[in-house]
C-alpha cells in the first residue's frame, strides 16, 4: 500500500508541475516563481536533447520547458539554478554548478531536505561519464554542499545575533 501512495504521489507531483515559462515582460517563471540570473539571457526549446544548458561566453541559458514539466518544481528550480552557476562561476565543474543551485536553493527557500530528496531522484543510477560523476556520487555531493552551506548559515547567524 505505501508503494502504491509514493507512486500515486509522484505521478500526481509530475502531472501537475508548471511548464517554465517567459511572460510578457521576459521574466523567467519556473514552478511558478519568478527567477533571474545576474543579467543573463534565457532561451526555451522544446527540441533541446538535454533539459537544460548554458553558454557562459554568451551569458545564455537553453532549457527544455517540454521535458522539465516532467519533474517536481524543486527539480526544475534545481536546473535553472545549475544552469546560471555555470554562467556566473565562468565555466566551472558540474559539481561546482550543483553545489551553486544547492546554495540558491537554500537562500531562495525551495530547497529544503525533502526536496533535495527530488533531486536526488533526478540523478538516477547513471554511470559516471566524462561530463557527470556517477548519479549516486552527484547526490552525495550534492547533500554534502547541502549540508555544510546549512552549518555555515546557521554559524554566521549566531556571530551575527552575538554581535
Amino acid at each position: 500500500m505505501r508503494l502504491f501512495v509514493m507512486f500515486f504521489i509522484m505521478l500526481t507531483t509530475i502531472a501537475f508541475a508548471e511548464t517554465p515559462k517567459i511572460d510578457s515582460n521576459g521574466k523567467v517563471e519556473i514552478a511558478g516563481e519568478k527567477v533571474r540570473c545576474e543579467n543573463i539571457r534565457i532561451r526555451l526549446d522544446n527540441k533541446l536533447d538535454n533539459l537544460g544548458v548554458s553558454y557562459p561566453e554568451e551569458r545564455l541559458i537553453i532549457i527544455n520547458p517540454r521535458e522539465l514539466s516532467y519533474f517536481e518544481g524543486a527539480v526544475q528550480l534545481f536546473v535553472w539554478a545549475h544552469e546560471c552557476g555555470h554562467i556566473i562561476q565562468d565555466g566551472g565543474s558540474e559539481v561546482d554548478a550543483d553545489c551553486f543551485a544547492v546554495k540558491k536553493g537554500i537562500d531562495d527557500g525551495w530547497l529544503t531536505r525533502k526536496t533535495m530528496m527530488w533531486v536526488c531522484r533526478s540523478f538516477g543510477n547513471e554511470p559516471a561519464n566524462d561530463v557527470y560523476p556517477s548519479g549516486v556520487r552527484r547526490c552525495a555531493l550534492a547533500q554534502f554542499c547541502y549540508a555544510k552551506y546549512k552549518k555555515e548559515r546557521h554559524e554566521r547567524k549566531v556571530r551575527e545575533a552575538n554581535e
